[in-house]
C-alpha cells in the first residue's frame, strides 16, 4: 500500500487515490481509519504537490479525527496553517509538540520548508497555556505558500520519485536511484535541453522530452565512462549538436536516436558500441568511415530515413560481429555493398529496389532472414539461382512485379510471395528433384494475391511439399 506523504506514512490507512484526470491525481489519507478523507490534489503518482496545484486548490477540506467530546468537536476548525522554517528531524511528520499529534504535512522538493497543516485546538490548550495558532484567511495563506516554496524551474517535471529516493550526485532535473546510482532517468519531464550529466553516470536516459539541441560540455564528465545513451522520440537536428558532445563519447555500448530531425547519422567514436539506432529520422547521408572498427556492433536500424544505396554502399564493411541490418523504408534502388560475412537478418522492405546482383547473397553465408516484401522487383531483375542459399529461412518477395517462383534453396521454411503477378506454379524452382531423401523443408507457401489457384499445384507436387503444414492461395 502507497504511503501518502500527507499522512502519517507509517500508519497502516495511510494510502493514495488515483483519478483519471489528465495530470492530476487526489492524495487520500484515510484519517487513523475513520470515514473521513483529506485530500488535496498532486502531480502524477505523488503526494508532493506543485505550487501552483496547491494556490489553485487553497481551502484544503478539514480533517475530523474521530468521534469527540461535544467540547473538543468545537475547538476544531478548519484547517490553519503554521510554517517551519527549518528541516524537521523527519521528512514526514515533526514529532512536537503534542497538541500537533493530528496535522498534515507535505514536503516541497528543493526547499527545506515544511508545510504544516493541522487542527487548532482552543479549549484545553488556551487552560493549559499553550499558544494557539490562529486561523489564516485564504488569501494570507496563498501569499505564505508563494513565500515560502522552494525553487522551481521553467518546464513542467515531475519532482516526485519513481524510482524511490535519489542520490545527490544527479541533475536537479532527473532522478538517480540510490539502488541504481549509475543511471539518471531525465525521460518524460519536457526538458529543452540536456542537462549538465555528473561524473559516475553511465546510463542516461532522455527521452520523451522537448530536446532541441546537445550543448557543449555537458558530457565532459563522462566522456569515457557513459555505457547508453537514449535520445528517442526528441525535436533534435544535427545543427544543435554541438561539436565535442557525441562525437567524444569513447565508451557508449547503445546509442537509440530514433524519431528526431536528424538528416546525417551522428556516430560517436566508440569501439564499444553494439546497438545503433536512428530510425524515423530525415537520414539522407552516412559519414563514410564512421562505422570503421566497430567490432562489437551487432544490430544497426535506421528504418524510415531517407538512405539511398549510394550513401551506404561500404559503410558495413568490415563489421565482422553485425548480425542484423534494418532499412525498412527508405530510398534504396539495390542492396547496399559490402554487407559483412557476419550478416544473419537483413529488412528491406518499403524501397524501391528493382534488382539483386548475382553474387550479393553468396558474400553472405549466414544470412538466415530476408525480407524484401513492396518493392520493384521484376524477373527480370532477378538471376538464376540468386536464392538458392542454403543459409537462408525466411524469404519475403511479396508486393513485387513476380510472374514466377524464384529458384530457392531446399533448406528455406518460410517463402512469402503474395501479391505478385505470378502465374505459374514453378515446382522445379522449389525442389530440382524430389525422393525419399529429396524433398523441400518448406513449411509456409503464400501465394494469394496472384494468377494461380490450387488447381495450379502438379499432380507431383505432395512429395516435394510434404513438410508444408499450409500453402495459402486466393
Amino acid at each position: 500500500m502507497t504511503p501518502c506523504v500527507l499522512c502519517d506514512a507509517s500508519h497502516p490507512h495511510s494510502r493514495m487515490r488515483r483519478t483519471s484526470y489528465p495530470r492530476l491525481h487526489w492524495c487520500t489519507c484515510d484519517w487513523l481509519g475513520r470515514a473521513h478523507n483529506a485530500q488535496i490534489p498532486c502531480l502524477k503518482n505523488s503526494c508532493r504537490c506543485h505550487r501552483l496545484y496547491i494556490l489553485q486548490f487553497g481551502q484544503l477540506p478539514s480533517v475530523n479525527p474521530g468521534p469527540q467530546s461535544s467540547e473538543e468537536a468545537e475547538a476544531f476548525p478548519p484547517l490553519s496553517l503554521a510554517l517551519s522554517l527549518s528541516p524537521p528531524p523527519s521528512p514526514f511528520l515533526p514529532r512536537s509538540p503534542p497538541s500537533l499529534q493530528r496535522h498534515l504535512a507535505f514536503e516541497q522538493p528543493q526547499s527545506s520548508y515544511l508545510l504544516t497543516f493541522y487542527p487548532t485546538r482552543r479549549g484545553r490548550e488556551r487552560e493549559r497555556g499553550e499558544k494557539v495558532m490562529f486561523p489564516l484567511r485564504v488569501p494570507i495563506f496563498a501569499v505564505l505558500v508563494s513565500l515560502t516554496v522552494g525553487q522551481y524551474d521553467d518546464y513542467d517535471y515531475q519532482p516526485a520519485s519513481q524510482y524511490g529516493p535519489s542520490s545527490a550526485n544527479c541533475a536537479q532535473e532527473c532522478e538517480c536511484p540510490i539502488n541504481f546510482p549509475t543511471a539518471m532517468y531525465c525521460d518524460s519531464r519536457n526538458l529543452k535541453f540536456v542537462p549538465i550529466v555528473p561524473s559516475g553516470i553511465k546510463y542516461l536516459y532522455l527521452q520523451n522530452n522537448l530536446i532541441e539541441e546537445i550543448k557543449a560540455g555537458v558530457f565532459d564528465n563522462v566522456t569515457a565512462e557513459l555505457r547508453w545513451l537514449v535520445l528517442d522520440h526528441n525535436q533534435i537536428t544535427n545543427e544543435k549538436v554541438a561539436k565535442g558532445t557525441i562525437d567524444k563519447l569513447t565508451g557508449l555500448h547503445k546509442i537509440l536516436f530514433s524519431f528526431n530531425k536528424l538528416t546525417e547519422a551522428v556516430i560517436p567514436p566508440s569501439m564499444s558500441l553494439d546497438e545503433l539506432k536512428m530510425m524515423n529520422n530525415q537520414l539522407s547521408k552516412f559519414p563514410a568511415g564512421s562505422l570503421a572498427g566497430m567490432q562489437n556492433l551487432t544490430s544497426v536500424h535506421l528504418q524510415n530515413n531517407e538512405l539511398t544505396s549510394k550513401a551506404l554502399n561500404g559503410v558495413f564493411k568490415g563489421l565482422n560481429k553485425l548480425v542484423a541490418i534494418d532499412l525498412t523504408n527508405n530510398k534504396l534502388k539495390k542492396l547496399p555493398s559490402g554487407m559483412p560475412s557476419s550478416l544473419e537478418t537483413f529488412y528491406g522492405d518499403h524501397n524501391g529496389i528493382s534488382s539483386i546482383a548475382a553474387g550479393d547473397l553468396k558474400e553472405l553465408p549466414k544470412l538466415a532472414y530476408l525480407r524484401l516484401a513492396y518493392n520493384q522487383m521484376a524477373d527480370a531483375g532477378i538471376p538464376a539461382g540468386v536464392f538458392n542459399v542454403t543459409s537462408l529461412i525466411e524469404l519475403d518477395l511479396s508486393y513485387n512485379k513476380l510472374q514466377s517462383i524464384p529458384e530457392i534453396n531446399e533448406q528455406l521454411e518460410h517463402l512469402y510471395l503474395q501479391a505478385n503477378e505470378i502465374n505459374k506454379f514453378n515446382l522445379e524452382n522449389i525442389c530440382k528433384f524430389s525422393g525419399p531423401l529429396n524433398y523441400s523443408r518448406l513449411k509456409h507457401l503464400r501465394l494469394d494475391g496472384n494468377n494461380i489457384t490450387h488447381a495450379d499445384l502438379p499432380h507431383d507436387s505432395s512429395n516435394c511439399l510434404r513438410q508444408a503444414s499450409d500453402i495459402i492461395f486466393d
